[in-house]
């Protein structure tokens, strides 16, 4: 989870913050397409995915909170991932993250994921959609952010492959 402040767009009284909620809403339908999803009952895999899902969630809480470095590093794809967010995409290569995580990332006091959705897209890939809140180390500042996230399967566990963290537009 990477928190960085991205400036706002103001014009005649009014605050832009970019294209990201239309750019989320884009690649989450080309990536519905891309893994032929369908209106189809869930399966017992589907269930079981989104179970795994939710427990990764958790986890990936309670590490947070706790400032676990070296188990964030993990979360992620080896291979590297996708930052999306208030208009932006940048792919970060696996040492890129392991670097940012292990040097560079300020540990939150507390961190609550809300609101979650869960929607498989196919037998090893799920996309997570929700809120979470952020209060920062010494200080009772807490901020809500939209949350996306597609997680895969690799070497049989989920790790984050895409994840989108924006502030609420608005509107």
């Amino acid at each position: 989870m990477r928190l960085q402040q991205k400036p706002a767009l103001h014009v005649n009284n009014h605050t832009y913050l970019g294209m990201q909620p239309y750019l989320t809403i884009c690649s989450l339908v080309g990536i519905f397409a891309l893994a032929g999803c369908t209106s189809r009952p869930a399966s017992r895999s589907a269930d079981a995915l989104v179970s795994e899902a939710h427990g990764f969630i958790t986890e990936y809480a309670v590490e947070l909170s706790h400032g676990n470095r070296d188990a964030l590093v993990r979360r992620y794809d080896r291979r590297g991932a996708f930052f999306v967010g208030e208009g932006t995409k940048e792919y970060w290569p696996g040492d890129s993250i392991s670097r940012w995580y292990r040097h560079h990332w300020p540990a939150p006091e507390f961190v609550e994921f809300r609101n979650l959705s869960y929607e498989p897209l196919g037998d090893s890939a799920v996309a997570v959609i929700g809120q979470f809140r952020w209060t920062a180390k010494q200080t009772t500042d807490t901020a809500m952010f939209a949350y996306t996230a597609i997680l895969l399967r690799q070497n049989g566990r989920l790790v984050i492959r895409v994840e989108d963290e924006s502030r609420p537009v608005a509107r």
